[in-house]
């Protein structure tokens, strides 16, 4: 059963009027979730940091809270956006991951400030206490430390993994249930938590009478991929002084940047058989993309994470096939662009 692609049909699935959607998000796309299951989807709680319409019942302008679904594929699959950005024009909403901030770590990340010197972590006794095999289940070391500045630097990378998407940690389930052993399960949170430990939570059940068919993905190349991400990220939408950027290393903004995403977006539009391997180099771009990307995609507080969730959205699963992705581009110029 293909899932519908109106508001209308799924009104009568989920038996919620339209006129409660607005500012009703969670419950929306719980009852979704759980009344029409596509199988490997699952709910996400995070913000919302793109436009609101004047007209939306989120009065503030600013960021917002927000719940929407994931596909398995990475896709988004939001049924109040409408209410966001188009209030008097309902529709569903499937596509890329443009602002959707699962968990607030790329806005925790952007406002990161860098601190100097000792931090009093509170959560260092506990980590004191862990025994040898859960240090080592924790942080893959084999030595406990005997510093005061070793401990602190356990500390850091505590820190850091508990404020990460839990797929990007090797044995998540295994830490977090370490974590909760020492008692400092309250240091993850609740939406973290639950898409590793409790998952029924968060994904779909897997044992559903009936499943509905995930819409289809447009399929794109490779090259047509790391077309959409430089055009999204190398943009002065994106990077509101990309022009001093680029002049401090020797680019134009329109004769350099512009004339290449250009070209490869007209070769990767209308040629789907183009490869990252045959894509012409004309004028040579793929050298000054190249270069462009390695000094500025990916660059500033929390735009990684940003740039691999988008990624994501477009099919590209993990950071590792982003970076082949990044890597195959370019060796055409004999330039690292590996991503980690």
């Amino acid at each position: 059963m293909k899932f519908p692609d109106s508001i209308d049909e799924i009104l009568k699935e989920i038996d919620i009027t339209l006129e409660d959607w607005p500012g009703n998000c969670h419950a929306i796309a719980s009852q979704i979730l759980k009344l029409m299951p596509i199988e490997g989807m699952r709910l996400c709680r995070g913000h919302w940091y793109g436009y609101i319409h004047k007209e939306s019942v989120y009065k503030s302008r600013s960021i917002q809270q927000h719940t929407w679904l994931e596909l398995e594929d990475g896709r988004i699959l939001d049924p109040t956006r409408w209410a966001i950005v188009n209030p008097k024009k309902p529709h569903l909403y499937i596509g890329e991951n443009d602002y959707y901030d699962e968990f607030g770590l790329f806005l925790k990340q952007k406002s990161y400030f860098p601190t100097l010197g000792k931090v009093n972590y509170p959560f260092l006794d506990n980590l004191k206490s862990l025994s040898l095999k859960d240090f080592q289940i924790l942080f893959h070391d084999t030595k406990i430390p005997e510093t005061e500045q070793g401990w602190q630097n356990i500390c850091y990378k505590f820190d850091d993994m508990r404020q990460s998407e839990p797929w990007s940690i090797e044995n998540a389930e295994d830490k977090y249930r370490v974590i909760q052993k020492i008692g400092l399960k309250s240091f993850i949170q609740i939406d973290m938590w639950n898409t590793v430990i409790d998952q029924d939570k968060v994904y779909v059940n897997p044992f559903s009478n009936r499943f509905y068919e995930a819409p289809k993905r447009e399929e794109i190349s490779n090259a047509r991929k790391i077309f959409l991400i430089f055009n999204r990220f190398l943009c002065i939408e994106d990077r509101e002084n990309i022009e001093e950027e680029l002049d401090e290393f020797g680019y134009s903004l329109e004769r350099d940047l512009w004339d290449s995403l250009n070209n490869i977006d007209k070769f990767t539009k209308n040629m789907p058989e183009i490869t990252l391997e045959n894509l012409p180099n004309i004028d040579g771009m793929i050298d000054t993309l190249s270069v462009i990307a390695s000094e500025l995609l990916g660059k500033g507080y929390g735009k990684e994470l940003e740039v691999e969730r988008y990624a994501r959205s477009l099919g590209v699963k993990n950071k590792k096939e982003l970076s082949i992705l990044m890597e195959t581009f370019g060796n055409r110029c004999s330039y690292d662009l590996r991503w980690y």
